[in-house]
């Protein structure tokens, strides 16, 4: 959380402050979504600083995006579910990013005009949004 104490990501709602980063700098973000997914099957995820993360979800090393399993190893688990956060989405300034385990994340969350602005995965991983509107 920005204030520095911890919350599990399954108990962050709409309007909870983060620890964003912005220009290399740590600033407060807004959870303005919360994405939950029931999954209850095998999952390829990656295991790193005691998060649990789907393989490909983006994360901001050396000034580039990358998917999350080029910084750990990618295994197969029984998956119950997965959260993810949009922050500042009504903001136009805002990197939308959350700091978690360490990590800096995307925070585009299911938001198909984020997405279409920040591409932070390969298009053929969100194309699936557009039929979405978002819906979580």
């Amino acid at each position: 959380m920005f204030d520095g104490s911890l919350k599990a990501i399954s108990k962050i709602v709409k309007g909870d402050k983060v620890r964003s980063i912005m220009k290399g700098k740590i600033v407060e973000g807004t959870v303005t979504d919360r994405l939950h997914r029931s999954i209850y099957e095998n999952q390829h995820v990656v295991n790193i600083n005691g998060i649990t993360a789907e393989f490909n979800h983006p994360v901001f090393v050396d000034g580039k995006w990358i998917p999350i399993a080029d910084l750990g190893t990618t295994v197969e688990t029984f998956v119950e579910d997965f959260y993810n956060l949009e922050i500042d989405g009504d903001i136009e300034e805002s990197e939308h990013n959350f700091t978690i385990g360490g990590l800096i994340v995307s925070g585009l969350s299911n938001n198909v005009y984020l997405n279409n602005k920040y591409q932070r995965q390969p298009k053929h991983l969100t194309a699936w949004l557009e039929g979405n509107n978002g819906d979580n």
